[in-house]
């Protein structure tokens, strides 16, 4: 009985260091600092209403949204590209240890084909990007 509790003692003395924030499924972490950036069609109470890859183009707002950790005091920007050119960068300031951070554009409907964006620290370091394929509505 007195191995018992030794050992359950010692399992609840381990269990703090094996529990961890998990990114949802199908969301695996995109660097040590960026626990999660993704696609969405909005944000609702600073979480991703969705994940997506694609997007019709009859639909014109889009969102990339991004976990931090680690980043406290530090600037990140997404950078926004479709077809080699940079469209649009924000930057945000890193306020704590785990810092969700999302920005939007307006997608003109003849900007079909692929849009990257890139999670990027104040030395231009990419900690992570994420890719969409902006689509016409008729395929």
């Amino acid at each position: 009985m007195k191995s018992l509790a030794i050992t359950t003692f010692g399992m609840l003395l381990l269990a703090p260091a094996f529990a961890q924030d998990a990114a949802p499924p199908g969301s695996p972490p995109a660097s040590e600092k960026v626990v999660r950036a993704v696609f969405t069609t909005s944000v609702a109470n600073r979480e991703p209403a969705d994940q997506i890859t694609s997007l019709k183009n009859d639909v014109q707002q889009v969102y990339f949204y991004t976990e931090l950790t680690g980043l406290e005091g530090q600037s990140v920007a997404h950078k926004w590209e479709h077809a080699g050119e940079v469209k649009a960068a924000v930057t945000f300031d890193v306020n704590a240890p785990r810092w969700r951070v999302w920005s939007s554009k307006q997608l003109d409907p003849s900007w079909t084909g692929e849009w990257t964006v890139s999670v990027v620290d104040a030395s231009g370091t990419t900690l992570a990007q994420g890719k969409l394929m902006y689509e016409p509505a008729g395929q």
